[in-house]
């Protein structure tokens, strides 16, 4: 099937939309998190994408991971898989795409999609807009079939060396709670997303992040970040919400006696309602870690 066979792509592009950026005053993306006499544990940001020159960051991170005796990324990478389930999930069955828009809106989408994705535009409006925005996002860095798996992004190389050095895998978030949090978003807000993204010059974006990331630069993301944010009811679902949830079970780990090292998406380190303060008001110290920039 068509869309399963894209699904692996789709999926892989759609987290570059969950990542964002947090501000702080320090040039690093690891935090040490402690409490009491117990083993530290560490926090750090990643940024969801396919990069092998991302490797020297995650050398320098080796040690700290081998401190640590559970790995939590937001997901299992290696549970990661598309199935003809989740293109199901993904698509809007009954719903179609220029019923969400005007006349006049319509033909925008319609013709930036076939710009984009040539035959593929007809199959692709029976996704869901954020899926019609990742799958754009796929095939503007250009993604082939055989040249992307989920399972060689940042996160889930870092799993791999946790899991060889001996490290307990327990994610955060399951796919199927990361899926009802994208449909927790209204479709018509979806499509006023889509319809906001026609213009914007993403590769420049995505190139610019990837270098404030290879330097460690949490301010540098947020100030390209801040203007490219997600609407309000969307980063509710999408951060605030995930925040939470993740943070319970961050410290539920910590608190059964684990050294965690965390691996999340660095749009939900810092901020009031950033997991680094969510674990401050439960009363633990996170201090910035120095492991020199990823360069």
């Amino acid at each position: 099937m068509k869309i399963v066979k894209n699904l692996k792509l789709t999926i892989a592009a759609a987290v570059l939309l969950l990542v964002g950026q947090s501000v702080s005053a320090q040039k690093t993306l690891l935090f040490e998190v402690s409490k009491g006499g117990a083993r530290p544990s560490y926090v750090y940001g990643t940024m969801h994408l396919n990069e092998p020159g991302f490797n020297a960051c995650e050398t320098k991170l080796s040690g700290y991971v081998a401190k640590c005796t559970t790995f939590s990324g937001e997901l299992n990478m290696e549970e990661v898989q598309p199935t003809p389930e989740l293109a199901m999930q993904m698509m809007m069955l009954g719903t179609p795409l220029a019923s969400l828009y005007s006349s006049d809106d319509y033909a925008k989408v319609k013709t930036y999609l076939e710009e984009k994705l040539g035959p593929m535009a007809a199959t692709i409006e029976q996704f869901k807009p954020f899926w019609i925005m990742a799958t754009v996002m796929q095939i503007e860095e250009g993604m082939a079939a055989d040249s992307i798996a989920v399972q060689d992004v940042v996160d889930a190389r870092l799993q791999a060396a946790a899991k060889q050095s001996g490290l307990k895998i327990s994610p955060l978030e399951t796919i199927q709670e990361q899926m009802a949090a994208i449909d927790a978003i209204a479709l018509k807000e979806q499509a006023q997303m889509l319809l906001e993204s026609i213009g914007q010059d993403k590769d420049d974006l995505l190139e610019k992040m990837k270098s404030c990331y290879a330097k460690s630069d949490l301010d540098c993301m947020e100030d390209l970040y801040s203007d490219n944010r997600f609407t309000v009811g969307a980063e509710g679902v999408l951060v605030v919400n995930r925040n939470k949830t993740m943070h319970e079970r961050l410290v539920k780990l910590i608190e059964s006696g684990e050294s965690v090292f965390c691996a999340v998406g660095a749009l939900h380190l810092a901020g009031e309602e950033g997991l680094l303060e969510l674990l401050r008001e439960s009363g633990y110290a996170v201090k910035p870690v120095y492991y020199l920039p990823c360069n």
